[in-house]
């Protein structure tokens, strides 16, 4: 458990709504992190940008997301849980029986795009990579296949490198140009 401190300017994404902090009249957080997903005590009371009030209650069961934590989340560092991987797996024996899965990785790191993903696999008779940009864990369907790769990790790192959605520094650049528009 850690105490979280919040300022005014700081991003955070509740609910999967991203808000900028103006103006902080309470807070309490003693919180634990889950990858990068806040439980435990938290209690903000704030005025986001647009002057609209927020209390956040953790007791309300509302996922609060400290986005400064996540601006540095790549899909490298963004887990995947067990039950997805499963999912997988079972997909690639029923529909994609000649592959082998490698690797599994986060599409974003927003979180309502939690349910996307990224995944590796190789054609088991010719050692070819094939990569897929949209794993899509709600419907349980994948789109955006790159078929007959090399075999080298860094084509299918290069592949996820630039699919990956970084939203959060996305986020922290549409804030600084808003910022910047109202300080000329």
């Amino acid at each position: 458990m850690k105490n979280l401190e919040l300022k005014p300017s700081d991003i955070l994404t509740v609910d999967g709504e991203v808000m900028q902090i103006d103006t902080i009249t309470s807070q309490l957080a003693s919180i634990e992190d889950v990858g990068g997903q806040y439980k435990g005590s938290i209690i903000i009371k704030f005025y986001d940008k647009n002057g609209e009030f927020h209390d956040i209650n953790s007791d309300e069961n509302r996922i609060l997301m400290y986005t400064e934590d996540l601006v540095m989340s790549t899909w490298r560092t963004l887990e995947v849980s067990y039950k997805v991987r499963k999912n997988i797996n079972a997909y690639f024996k029923k529909m994609l029986p000649n592959y082998e899965l490698i690797s599994v990785a986060r599409q974003s790191n927003l979180p309502q795009d939690a349910h996307l993903y990224m995944i590796s696999a190789v054609q088991k008779k010719t050692g070819e990579y094939a990569v897929w940009t949209s794993w899509n864990e709600k419907i349980q369907n994948l789109n955006f296949g790159h078929y007959c790769l090399k075999p080298k990790t860094e084509i299918v790192l290069d592949i996820f490198d630039n699919a990956f959605f970084d939203g959060f520094s996305e986020i922290k650049k549409a804030v600084k140009a808003e910022s910047e528009e109202e300080n000329d």
